[in-house]
């Protein structure tokens, strides 16, 4: 929520994306009613590809384009403890995590990076427990102005 505000305050429009719909529409009213901008919602699994890649559709549908994509999707397996020792997950406990945590981002990169590139211009973050601990290029976990995008 708190990358949300920021980007609020500075009056950016935005698709609150999420998987538990009550929580989604809530940031999205608190959006709207504290800082006035203009904030839609969607439901949204993107452990799924589908889903993933129909909600850059989405913001590009409603906005036009995108200028910025947050990945701060986390969340256990359902049915699984939030904490868990390394010698106690399952083999689907670390394919929801490499899901949610990597393949969720990198497909919604994918679908945003060629509006990205056709403005020259546009931004991504990825942020989530998952990444702490284990190293993957930096270019998909900070945030960093693409300006150029492309070639």
């Amino acid at each position: 929520m708190g990358i949300a505000r920021r980007l609020a305050a500075e009056g950016a429009s935005m698709l609150v994306a999420e998987y538990n719909e009550a929580s989604c529409k809530a940031t999205a009213e608190e959006l709207r009613r504290n800082l006035g901008v203009r904030a839609e919602v969607l439901q949204v699994d993107v452990c799924d590809k589908t889903q993933g890649l129909a909600m850059v559709a989405e913001a590009v549908r409603v906005f036009g384009s995108v200028d910025v994509l947050v990945n701060n999707a986390w969340a256990s397996r359902r049915g699984s403890a939030h904490f868990m020792l390394e010698e106690t997950k399952t083999d689907e406990d670390l394919d929801h995590a490499f899901r949610i945590g990597y393949m969720a981002a990198f497909w919604a990169i994918q679908a945003a990076f060629p509006y990205m590139k056709e403005k020259r211009w546009g931004a991504s973050s990825t942020s989530h427990p998952s990444m702490e601990s284990t190293p993957i290029p930096t270019r998909w976990t900070t945030t960093r102005p693409r300006k150029p995008c492309g070639p």
